[in-house]
Order: C-alpha cells, then sequence, then structure tokens
C-alpha cells in the first residue's frame, strides 16, 4: 500500500499522468482550464495530492499539522501562521509601503523588534485574522478610490479601526493606501520595501495561481473568513487596476507605477526605499534605531503563501467532508426505511 501511495505520488504532476493539464510541454492545453490550472498551482497539488501532505489531523480544533513542521513551527509571528494581537495604546509609526513579495513578512518580524510592538501584516491579518478583518477590508476597498466625503471618511474610519494599538502596517492593502495613511498618521514614516522588478514579476506568478483558482470560492465557503477571500482578492484587483493600471498577470510596469505613486503622495522627507537584502543597519538608520544584537528575520514569503495555501484548501476540503458526511449519515435512514 505504501509503495502504491509512493507511486501515486510521482504521477501527479508536469507528467503524462497528470489527473489535470499542469504546463503545456507535458500535456494537451485543456481550454477550460486557468492559467493557475494549467501551471501546476501550489493549490492544486493539495486538491490532487494533499493528502500525502498530512502526518495527522486533530479533529477537534480542525488544525492541520503538515509533513513539513519544522518550517511551519518556526516562529509563531510568521507571515501565513498567527495573526498579531494589538496593544491598546501603542502608537503607530511606520507605514509598509512595500508590494506584496518585496520582502514584507521579513520586514514586519524586523519592525516588532525594533519597534517593540504588534505590526500588522496585511496578508495574515487578512487571511488567518477574524472575519471582521477581510470583510472590512473588503468594504474599505469597494469605496476607494474614494469618490465623495463619506467615502473618505468610511476609508479612514476602517483604516484608524484596523490599526489601531499596532506600531506599524505593511502588505496589501496598505501599500495601496500610502496616501490616505499619510493624512491619517503624519508623524509616521513611509517605508517601502523594494526588490529587482523583474525577480517581483517572477514572484508575483505564484501569488496569481493560488488566488485566481476556479474553485477556491466552493472549496473555501465552510470556512469562517476565508468565504470571503474570492471577493477580498477582486476588491484588491480593482486598487491595482485603478493605481497601477494593471492586474495579474503583472509586469513591472506595476512595480515603477507603484514607486511613482508613493513620490506623487508621500512628503519626500518621509519616504524611504529599503531592500531587506540590506539587513538592519539602513532600516535602522532610518528608524533612529540601535543595531540589535541578533540576526536579521529571514522569512520566504513565497514559502509562507504555499503553506498558507495548503493549509486552507486542505481545511476547507475536510470542512466539506463534514458536511457531506453528515448529509449522508441523515438520507441514509430515510432511503432505507423507504426502498
Amino acid at each position: 500500500m505504501r509503495q502504491s501511495v509512493q507511486n501515486a505520488k510521482t504521477k501527479t504532476y508536469n507528467s503524462g499522468y497528470s489527473l489535470v493539464v499542469t504546463h503545456l510541454t507535458t500535456n494537451p492545453p485543456v481550454h477550460c482550464l486557468s492559467t493557475a490550472e494549467r501551471t501546476g498551482s501550489s493549490v492544486l497539488s493539495v486538491l490532487w495530492s494533499g493528502a500525502w501532505h498530512l502526518r495527522k489531523y486533530d479533529w477537534t480544533t480542525t488544525t492541520f499539522v503538515f509533513t513539513s513542521s519544522s518550517k511551519l513551527q518556526s516562529s509563531t509571528q510568521t507571515m501565513g501562521q498567527q495573526p498579531s494581537v494589538p496593544k491598546p495604546g501603542t502608537k503607530f509609526q511606520v507605514i509598509g509601503a512595500g508590494l506584496s513579495r518585496t520582502g514584507t513578512a521579513s520586514f514586519s518580524e524586523a519592525l516588532r523588534i525594533l519597534l517593540e510592538g504588534p505590526v500588522y501584516h496585511g496578508g495574515t491579518q487578512a487571511t488567518l485574522g477574524p472575519e471582521a478583518e477581510i470583510r472590512s477590508w473588503i468594504k474599505l476597498l469597494s469605496h476607494f478610490p474614494p469618490k465623495s466625503p463619506s467615502d473618505k471618511k468610511l476609508i479612514n474610519d476602517v483604516l484608524k479601526q484596523r490599526f489601531d494599538g499596532y506600531a506599524a502596517a505593511t502588505d496589501a492593502p496598505t501599500s495601496g493606501l500610502a496616501e490616505q495613511l499619510v493624512e491619517l498618521y503624519p508623524d509616521a514614516i513611509v517605508i517601502c520595501t523594494v526588490r529587482d522588478p523583474d525577480a517581483w514579476v517572477k514572484s508575483m506568478e505564484g501569488v496569481s495561481n493560488v488566488s485566481t483558482m476556479w474553485f477556491l470560492r466552493f472549496v473555501l465557503f465552510p470556512l469562517p473568513g476565508m468565504r470571503y477571500f474570492c471577493q477580498y482578492i477582486s476588491v484588491l484587483r480593482g486598487q491595482w487596476l485603478h493605481l497601477y493600471g494593471e492586474t495579474e498577470p503583472v509586469t513591472t510596469k506595476t512595480h515603477y507605477n507603484h514607486i511613482e505613486y508613493l513620490k506623487r503622495v508621500v512628503p519626500p522627507q518621509k519616504l524611504v526605499f529599503y531592500s531587506v537584502k540590506d539587513g538592519w543597519e539602513p532600516l535602522c538608520k532610518a528608524l533612529g534605531k540601535e543595531l540589535p544584537d541578533m540576526p536579521f528575520p529571514r522569512i520566504n514569503d513565497g514559502e509562507a503563501i504555499d503553506r498558507l495555501a495548503k493549509k486552507m484548501v486542505t481545511k476547507g476540503l475536510v470542512r466539506w467532508l463534514f458536511i457531506f458526511a453528515a448529509l449522508g449519515a441523515a438520507v441514509a435512514p430515510y432511503m432505507y426505511f423507504n426502498r
């Protein structure tokens, strides 16, 4: 049995035995599949071979432990694992204006250490935080860009509510709300994490694949909060289209347009461009902080997104299993006595 399982795993992706068309060079294209399905997204690996990623399942808490548990347990604050908790009275000091996949997870952890306060990482909070988080962002982005005083008030109210008790905010949708945040927090500094534009475009392909899977709305529906994920991605697209003139697949145009957007809406004395590859020194200089006596945090955003995708899709599938099992248990007696 173990041997057959191992054989099944090797016949899933980018091979002639694939259950779906995962690559145009290995299988004939099926045109009804999206780009994500044809290119072998990590989410599909869960759908077709997700059972082999699991070591055990806690049926009482619906929490999975993956075979790569050493990566999952490296830090409770790492993106894709546990949302940050606000600390009342914390002063908001940094607007993280870097686009997703520019080292925002490492940057968030570095800010947490230097500012000694919780940091709001948008990707983590929206997907793993309380349902109110993702729903409030959908509400805000549905009124973006503001077209009236009431729209502006709604956006400011949501921002104040979300960031109350946090020392900084990073990742989407914060990166596209710099204009509103500078006005709301005039004493905060704006730090934009950057990376090589071509490398950034390549890294964003994985994010686009995960977020555009046609079956996500169905799979995630049983999960509180995550059932709104597709709607959240839709309003994020609207934000990007307004600011950068394109959505996925992104190009370097988005990268450069974002830089120009920040230069246009942020006072130059408050705007800092920073690469996490440079470590502590330039970040500490920008914040006026002493160099900490510890290594700079290195968190792989791509791995974090893959882990989150596998966790959520598998969790959704198990919830559907419970639902269908309950329906079957309810219908079976009726079918038995009425045969």
